[in-house]
């Protein structure tokens, strides 16, 4: 399967949807997910409504393409995490830079997201 997919938490499965981009229907419901050739995306309108409402609604995900597990990878992964409330993007956890694209992300059914050769960019916030 060379079609790109969004994938995102489910709050009500507790799972990851599997959206097939192209039609924006879901496709499978999975406690782990592998993509290559990921970018994050965020909609700012529907950041902005769950800021708003209070009121949680899919507007944040990341789009490639499913793979199969792969047991070894090239150095440490970045740990990724996305929240409304903090900001508009995708960051690492341990030093809040931004991240917008990886090669290869591991979506984990504790709700983990692990990025390999992640392109991160500083954090505003950082001093460097």
């Amino acid at each position: 399967m060379n079609d790109q997919v969004h994938v995102y938490w489910n709050i009500h499965r507790k799972v990851w949807s599997v959206r097939c981009a192209r039609t924006r229907r879901v496709v499978a419901h999975c406690a782990d997910v592998t993509l290559s050739g990921v970018t994050f995306y965020v909609s700012e309108a529907g950041r902005q409504r769950v800021l708003r409402e209070g009121v949680k609604n899919v507007h944040a995900w990341a789009v490639g393409t499913l793979c199969a597990h792969i047991a070894a990878r090239e150095g440490e992964p970045a740990r990724v995490r996305y929240n409304p409330r903090t900001g508009p993007r995708f960051v690492t956890r341990d030093t809040g830079d931004v991240v917008a694209a990886a090669a290869v992300v591991r979506f984990d059914p504790d709700r983990s997201v692990y990025a390999w050769s992640a392109a991160v960019e500083p954090s505003p916030a950082s001093p460097r």
